[in-house]
């Protein structure tokens, strides 16, 4: 069973990654199901209403590509006990 302080730790890094005053996200792309990072906010510091997959050019919006980690993360089904 993990480790849910570790966890919650990871998530806590993944919101505080920056690239200069933007935010990025580790992804999954909702069509090819890639990883990557993608900008959190638009150059202009509007919350981005599309993000591109850079391996197979898929744009969809950022509920098209589920962030690996997220506020809450660590209660989900796949961290439960099964006893």
């Amino acid at each position: 069973m993990a480790n849910k302080e570790l966890l919650r730790e990871q998530s806590n890094i993944a919101y505080n990654l920056f690239v200069g005053d933007d935010r990025v996200l580790l992804v999954d792309c909702g069509n090819c199901g890639a990883t990557s990072f993608q900008h959190y906010c638009t150059p202009e510091g509007d919350i981005s209403e599309n993000y591109v997959c850079p391996f197979c050019g898929f744009e969809g919006d950022p509920s098209d590509f589920p962030d690996h980690f997220y506020e809450g993360f660590e209660e989900s089904g796949e961290f439960q006990d099964n006893d």
